[in-house]
């Protein structure tokens, strides 16, 4: 059986046909090789990144993209995955915070800045005569 995933298969650049490279190097180049091409009539697959596909075909791709079925299937097993059997209530406690010693609120405290001393010397920014 051959593995659609070879890392060492050779694939063509979408930007430019000359680009032929192995599968495991092609993220990475079309990193570098999308910021060198006009990337505004290009659009990125959602179910592979490594799917680079013209705007008119992009449509179609959507539909028969071969790894959406991977997407959908992964989606579909986390969303059954996290069914919990059994008693899922929290149990109750019976914790109360403690009572507080003090108040804030009822502190009749004012602050007052000071002005710090040797800490830095304030200039006049006029020119003196």
């Amino acid at each position: 059986m051959v593995d659609p995933y070879d890392p060492s298969e050779m694939l063509v650049c979408p930007y430019d046909p000359v680009h032929r490279l192995a599968r495991k190097r092609m993220q990475g180049h079309l990193i570098k090789c999308r910021k060198n091409y006009n990337t505004k009539d290009f659009k990125t697959c959602p179910f592979n990144a490594q799917h680079v596909i013209p705007k008119p075909e992009f449509s179609f791709h959507m539909e028969t993209c071969v790894d959406r079925g991977r997407v959908e299937q992964e989606i579909l097993h986390d969303s059954t995955a996290y069914k919990s059997k059994g008693d899922t209530s929290i149990p109750k406690h019976d914790w109360k915070p403690p009572e507080a010693q003090e108040s804030w609120d009822d502190d009749n405290v004012v602050y007052i800045p000071k002005k710090p001393e040797g800490l830095f010397e304030i200039r006049d920014p006029s020119p003196k005569t």
